[in-house]
C-alpha cells in the first residue's frame, strides 16, 4: 500500500501494469525466446488519454478508430523486416475485443514458421508513427506468443 495511506485495503493488487507508447516513442522493442509457432499477440488497452489531452489519465471509453487518429499507424517488425503497418481502421481486422476497453491484436502469425515447428529467438519490435506526438496512446499490457 501507498506509504502515505493508513487503509489496510489501499494498493490490494488493483495497479494496472502498462507499458504505453505514442508517436515519439520510438521502437518498442522485445526479444523473444524459444518461438515455435510464430505467433504473437498483444493485450491493448485503447482507453488510455495522452499527456496533452487528459494529464489525469481519466479513464475515457473509446474505439480503436477513436484512440488513433486517421493519419497514424501501428508498425510491427520480426527480426528487423516490417511485418505490418495499419490505420485505426485496418487494426479492426487483426484485433478482438475480449471486454470493456481491452483487446488483443494479432500482431504476428507466420503459417509457415508453425507448419514446421521451427524454434528460435526473435526479435519484434513495434511503433506508432504518424503527427500525433503524444496527444493519443495505446496502452501494451500483455504480449502472447508462441
Amino acid at each position: 500500500r501507498n506509504d502515505a495511506s493508513n487503509c489496510l485495503l489501499s494498493g490490494y493488487n488493483e495497479g494496472r501494469g502498462v507499458l504505453e507508447v505514442n508517436g515519439l516513442s520510438g521502437w518498442l522493442v522485445f526479444d523473444l525466446k524459444s518461438v515455435t509457432q510464430g505467433i504473437v499477440l498483444a493485450r491493448i488497452e485503447n482507453w488510455r488519454a495522452g499527456d496533452d489531452e487528459d494529464p489525469g489519465r481519466v479513464r475515457r471509453r473509446r474505439t480503436l478508430k477513436q484512440s488513433l487518429p486517421p493519419t497514424w499507424k501501428l508498425e510491427v517488425s520480426v527480426n528487423s523486416k516490417i511485418q505490418g503497418s495499419w490505420s485505426a481502421t485496418e487494426l479492426e481486422n487483426i484485433c478482438y475485443s475480449i471486454g470493456n476497453d481491452n483487446m488483443i491484436c494479432v500482431l504476428w502469425n507466420d503459417e509457415e514458421r508453425a507448419a514446421l515447428n521451427m524454434a528460435g529467438d526473435v526479435e519484434l519490435a513495434m511503433r506508432l508513427v504518424g503527427t500525433g506526438g503524444v496527444s493519443d496512446t495505446l496502452g501494451i499490457t500483455h504480449l502472447y506468443y508462441a
